[in-house]
């Protein structure tokens, strides 16, 4: 038997229903990138790419020889610089 809406039963089972489908886009969207992506965002060359991962601005790994950056570290970098800019 199916729960009349706004019932609680049914505003549950909508809401895990909510989180099963966040919880699977989340799992499809990277949390890391290639060095190229910080290029391509903040318009810098690859020697300023590496150095911003290298001094620990953008937080990045090391998987064998490749360097793979954090995007949420890199979005939180440009959040940073476009709020010194609106201050400044």
């Amino acid at each position: 038997m199916k729960a009349p809406p706004g019932d609680d039963l049914s505003d549950r089972r909508a809401e895990r229903a909510r989180e099963r489908a966040d919880a699977v886009a989340r799992l499809r969207e990277p949390e890391f990138g290639p060095v190229s992506v910080v290029q391509r965002v903040l318009g810098v060359g690859r020697s300023r790419a590496y150095q911003l991962c290298a001094s620990g601005e953008i937080a990045s790994i090391r998987l064998g020889r490749s360097l793979r950056v954090d995007l949420a570290s890199l979005d939180q970098y440009v959040a940073d610089l476009r709020a010194d800019r609106t201050l400044a």
